[in-house]
C-alpha cells in the first residue's frame, strides 16, 4: 500500500468517524413505524431490470420509450427533461435538502404533480417540512441515511437506517438492489462535472458556473466513485448484475454496455 492509499484509507476512516457521530442524536428523529413502511416499496417492483436515470447530458441521446421492458428511477430535477414525457418512472428519488427547506422546493412540488402515480423515495430528515408540503402521502417512502460510510459488509435495507450517500445516483442504485432486481442499468450517469466549465444537465436550463473549486470536487468525486466500487460488490454478492449503459461515463466500476 502507497503512502496515497494509505491516506485516501484513513480520510475515509475519519468521514466514517464523523457520520457515526452525527447518527447517534438524528437516531431519534425517526421512527420504526415510518421505516417499516418501506418494506411495501418492493410492491410496486414489476420487472427483473432497473433502469437507473442520472441528468447528465448524455441522457439527450436516450430514446426513453424503448426502456419499456424495466422499471425506471429517476432523481432530481428529471421532470424538466423535454423527454420525460416519454416514460413513467416507477420511482422518483429526492434527497438533498434544497428540494424541501431550500431554493428548489418548487422543483419537488413540480415533479410530485408530474407524476402522482409514481412512488417518491425522500429524505426522512425532512419529515415534518414534506408533510406541510403536499397533502397526499400514499405514495411517499422515507429514507434515512446516517450509519456511517458504505462498506463491502453493509446491509442495504431500507426498513433500517442506510449508510450515507454521497450522490443520489448511489441511493437509487441501492434502491434496487434492496428491491432484488436481477438487472441495474445505469443510463445518463456521466460523472464528469468536474471536467466543466458550466454544470450541464439533459435538460434545458441556464448555464450556471461550477459550484466548487476542481480541487475539492475531485476530492469528493473520489469517494463517490470508491462507492461505486463498493455497491458493484455488494450487488454481485445477491447476484445483481450492475451495468453502466452510459455514453462516455467515467464510472468504472461496473461493466460497461450499449442499449
Amino acid at each position: 500500500m502507497d503512502k496515497f492509499d494509505a491516506l485516501f484509507n484513513f480520510n475515509i476512516k475519519i468521514l466514517n468517524a464523523l457520520s457515526m457521530c452525527v447518527s447517534v442524536p438524528r437516531y431519534f428523529r425517526y421512527s420504526s413505524t415510518v421505516l417499516s413502511k418501506n418494506k411495501n416499496m418492493i410492491k410496486y417492483k414489476s420487472s427483473d431490470t432497473l433502469y437507473v436515470l442520472g441528468l447528465g447530458p448524455s441522457l439527450r441521446n436516450v430514446d426513453l420509450s424503448i426502456l419499456q421492458d424495466g422499471d425506471i428511477i429517476c432523481a432530481n430535477r428529471f421532470y424538466k427533461f423535454s423527454n420525460s414525457d416519454k416514460c413513467c418512472p416507477r420511482f422518483y428519488c429526492l434527497m438533498d435538502n434544497e428540494y424541501f427547506v431550500g431554493n428548489a422546493v418548487n422543483d419537488f412540488l413540480k415533479a410530485y404533480q408530474q407524476f402522482p402515480e409514481t412512488q417518491f423515495l425522500l429524505n426522512g430528515k425532512y419529515k415534518k417540512e414534506i408533510e406541510k408540503l403536499i397533502e397526499s402521502k400514499n405514495n411517499i417512502f422515507y429514507v434515512y441515511g446516517w450509519s456511517g460510510m458504505l462498506k463491502k459488509r453493509s446491509k442495504i435495507d431500507f426498513c433500517r437506517n442506510l449508510p450515507v450517500t454521497l450522490n443520489v445516483v448511489c441511493r437509487m442504485i441501492e434502491a434496487g438492489i434492496y428491491m432484488g432486481y436481477k438487472k441495474i442499468i445505469l443510463l445518463g450517469c456521466d460523472f464528469n462535472s468536474f471536467a466543466m466549465q458550466q454544470e450541464k444537465h439533459c435538460y434545458d436550463d441556464k448555464d450556471d458556473g461550477v459550484k466548487w473549486k476542481l480541487s475539492y470536487e475531485l476530492f469528493c468525486y473520489s469517494f463517490a466513485a470508491k462507492e461505486h466500487e463498493i455497491l458493484d460488490h455488494i450487488a454481485k454478492n445477491k447476484n445483481i448484475t450492475i451495468f453502466n449503459a452510459t455514453e462516455g461515463s467515467l464510472i468504472d466500476a461496473y461493466r460497461r454496455v450499449s442499449i
